[in-house]
C-alpha cells in the first residue's frame, strides 16, 4: 500500500494592514497571510504548521509580496470601511517614517522626474519585473491547465464520444470508417489542446503580469531603449519572466499612457 504524505505550505489569513505597494507606488491596504509548513496525509494537512514566513497582498492591484509581520502595530482580522488613513493609524502609524526615503523618491518622480539620475531610474523600471518574477517562476514550474485548455480537452472528449455514438447508431458495421472518423476527430482535438496550451503563457502574461508592470511603469513613462536594457539584464539573470514576457506586448500595454 502506497501512503502519500509529507509537508506542504499552508496559508492562513491573519488580517489587514496598511503598507507601501511598489506596484501602485502608494500606501495601500494589504491582506496579510501566515505561511506555514505542515505535515499532510493524502493532501490533508494537520494544523497551521511551522512558521515559514508571511505574505501580503495589495488589495487594489493584487500583487503578492513577502511581509515582515513584526513591523505592524496590529493586524486586525476585519477590514474597516474607514479608509487607508484609519488603517495606517491602527496598523502602521510610523509608516511614513519607515518609508521616508521611498516616499520622497515617489514625490520627486511626480514633481521633478527629470531630476532622477539614470541608475535610479533604471532600478525603478526593473523593480516591478523583479517583484513579479517569483509569480512567473511558480506559474511555469509545473503544467498548468487554464480554462481554454480545459475547454479544448472537454470538447475533444465529447466530440470523440459523439462520433463513436453516431457511427454505432447509424453505421454499426462500418468499423474502418468509424475508426478513421474517431482518430481524425481526436487528432483535431489534440491539435486544439496543444495550440491552446501554447497560447496559455501569453494569456497569463496579458491578464496577470503586464497590467501590474504597466501600472508600476506608467509614472516613469519608460523609453523603449530603457526597457531593452532591463530585458537584457533579466535574461542574464535567467529568469522565466525574461523568456515569457514580450517587449512588444508590454509596449502595447503601456501605449495608453504614452498617447496621453
Amino acid at each position: 500500500m502506497f501512503i502519500f504524505w509529507g509537508t506542504k505550505a499552508v496559508t492562513r489569513k491573519l488580517g489587514y494592514v496598511a503598507d507601501f505597494c511598489p506596484i501602485c507606488r502608494e500606501i495601500r491596504g494589504f491582506q496579510v497571510n501566515r505561511i506555514g509548513m505542515a505535515g499532510h496525509l493524502y493532501g490533508v494537512s494537520f494544523g497551521q504548521g511551522q512558521l515559514a514566513g508571511h505574505q501580503k497582498t495589495c488589495l487594489p492591484c493584487g500583487v503578492e509580496l513577502k511581509a515582515d509581520a513584526a513591523i505592524y502595530k496590529d493586524i486586525p482580522k476585519k477590514l474597516q470601511d474607514a479608509g487607508t488613513t484609519q488603517l495606517i493609524s491602527s496598523t502602521f502609524p510610523n509608516i511614513r517614517q519607515y518609508y521616508a526615503d521611498r516616499l520622497s523618491l515617489e514625490d520627486q518622480l511626480t514633481r521633478q522626474p527629470s531630476q532622477i539620475d539614470v541608475q535610479t531610474r533604471l532600478a525603478l523600471i526593473k523593480e516591478p519585473f523583479l517583484l513579479l518574477a517569483p509569480i512567473v517562476e511558480k506559474r511555469f514550474s509545473a503544467v498548468h491547465i487554464d480554462r481554454y485548455v480545459g475547454a479544448a480537452l472537454v470538447l475533444t472528449i465529447v466530440a470523440a464520444v459523439a462520433v463513436s455514438n453516431i457511427f454505432n447508431a447509424f453505421f454499426p458495421l462500418a468499423f474502418e470508417q468509424k475508426a478513421n472518423a474517431f482518430l481524425t476527430t481526436f487528432g483535431i482535438g489534440i491539435a486544439a489542446i496543444v495550440m491552446q496550451g501554447f497560447k496559455s503563457a501569453g494569456r497569463f502574461m496579458r491578464k496577470v503580469i503586464y497590467p501590474k508592470i504597466s501600472l508600476a511603469l506608467r509614472p516613469l513613462n519608460p523609453r523603449q531603449q530603457e526597457l531593452e536594457v532591463v530585458f537584457a539584464e533579466l535574461k542574464r539573470m535567467d529568469l522565466k519572466l525574461s523568456k515569457k514576457a514580450k517587449l512588444k506586448d508590454l509596449l502595447r500595454e503601456l501605449m495608453p499612457s504614452r498617447q496621453a
